[in-house]
């Protein structure tokens, strides 16, 4: 079974299976999902809309999911925006993947997640 441990805000672990969130959303399995862009190539301007971002987006909300996309790298957002961005939300769920060059970006913005 794919899936991935979640936290409450109480701190209740449970593990989702990844077949029932993409496929038996409903309204009792609803979640509040978001996508992260993490920012790549920062030397470039930004010139590529995050299309697996969207087609994932797509895919949670014909399930009954609640996505966001929080993109990173079309504003070229700050480090310190992005963690003041993240205390302030309460999702269920993080999706977040990238490049080998994303690594370190990656690996911060998942401990940025995990604090709150």
């Amino acid at each position: 079974m794919l899936g991935v441990l979640t936290a409450s805000a109480e701190q209740n672990t449970k593990l989702i299976n990844f077949k029932d969130v993409f496929q038996n959303g409903s309204s009792s399995m609803s979640l509040r999902i978001c996508l992260v862009n993490p920012p790549i190539r920062e030397w470039a301007k930004p010139n590529q809309v995050p299309m697996g971002l969207l087609m994932i987006s797509t895919v949670l909300r014909e399930n009954g999911h609640n996505v966001d996309i929080f993109d990173v790298n079309g504003p070229r957002l700050t480090q310190e925006e992005v963690r003041a961005w993240i205390a302030n939300q309460n999702y269920d769920l993080y999706g977040i993947g990238g490049l080998i060059t994303q690594w370190n970006y990656i690996r911060w913005c998942t401990d940025v997640i995990k604090e709150y």
